[in-house]
């Protein structure tokens, strides 16, 4: 089966209005990144409950804790990382969220030694409570490949790993090789597409880029959440919709409107692929 899932933040940047999306489209489990502003590391104890008793109520699980450990590079101490990982296993009980999303640093100057040193103690610290840390392939990481995404797998015993195609397509990593090499280790997806431009990625709903998604869908043959951490564009503050119509293909007037057509293309292509949704969010084939 597939479950659907979303960062809240991908839905609308306030939690009341993220969960009304998420609800009226089906979606009842949410990675939690960034609420009304604020990242989840900067959470007081009080907001944290705040957000997961609105969510609760409206019937929305926390799969993960999507944090930012290990997205920057080694010039943080080791002391205070450490105070960041306890912040985000503590999130991650109130939120009774069973997984904690983690990067594998920038300008890492290849010591894999110190990579796996700073990731392990993430999971060894979080184990402790029963909670798993799932790793991403970010651009510019060390894991930005799925060579060295199974590297690490092998090198950290626990260590689980988010699957994002677009993340691949922008460091110019065939669909092809990576579904081969690095979709056969994926616990759980980021499921959005891309297409290969510039040494980035143009971001696409997904089955409208290079990902491959109907090869995605056809390997997938175990149990796994789908997170649609769509990143279409939208306005940032000081833009309009009208200064960004014509710059790329998928556009859209805000996060909202993004997020209804992620997971209406999301649904589409599960659909086409013979998944039955049996349950809001919940897919069999």
């Amino acid at each position: 089966m597939i479950k659907l899932c979303a960062p809240t933040d991908e839905a609308a940047v306030n939690i009341d209005d993220a969960i009304k999306a998420m609800c009226s489209m089906g979606v009842h489990l949410a990675e939690i990144r960034d609420v009304n502003g604020i990242n989840v590391l900067e959470f007081t104890d009080s907001q944290a409950n705040e957000f997961y008793e609105k969510l609760k109520a409206k019937g929305i699980d926390v799969w993960a804790i999507s944090s930012p450990i290990g997205k920057r590079d080694f010039a943080i101490d080791f002391a205070a990382y450490q105070e960041r990982v306890n912040k985000a296993i503590n999130m991650a009980k109130i939120f009774h969220a069973p997984h904690i999303r983690v990067f594998s640093f920038f300008d890492h100057n290849n010591n894999v030694d110190e990579v796996v040193k700073r990731i392990k103690y993430v999971v060894d610290e979080a184990a402790k409570s029963n909670i798993k840390v799932c790793l991403e392939n970010e651009k510019g990481s060390y894991g930005e490949t799925p060579e060295r995404m199974i590297e690490l797998l092998d090198k950290i015993p626990g260590l689980l790993m988010v699957y994002d195609s677009s993340n691949y397509i922008q460091v110019g990593v065939p669909s092809d090789k990576s579904l081969a090499l690095a979709y056969p280790r994926a616990y759980y997806v980021h499921f959005k597409d891309g297409i290969h431009k510039n040494n980035d990625a143009e971001i696409t709903p997904v089955g409208e880029g290079e990902a491959n998604i109907p090869q995605l869908l056809k390997l997938t043959n175990k149990d796994m959440t789908f997170s649609i951490e769509h990143h279409l564009r939208f306005p940032n503050e000081g833009e309009t919709f009208e200064q960004l119509q014509g710059s790329q293909k998928f556009v859209y007037p805000n996060v909202t409107a993004a997020f209804y057509d992620a997971v209406g293309h999301a649904r589409m292509m599960l659909l086409k692929a013979g998944y039955m949704e049996i349950h809001e969010g919940l897919f069999k084939r």
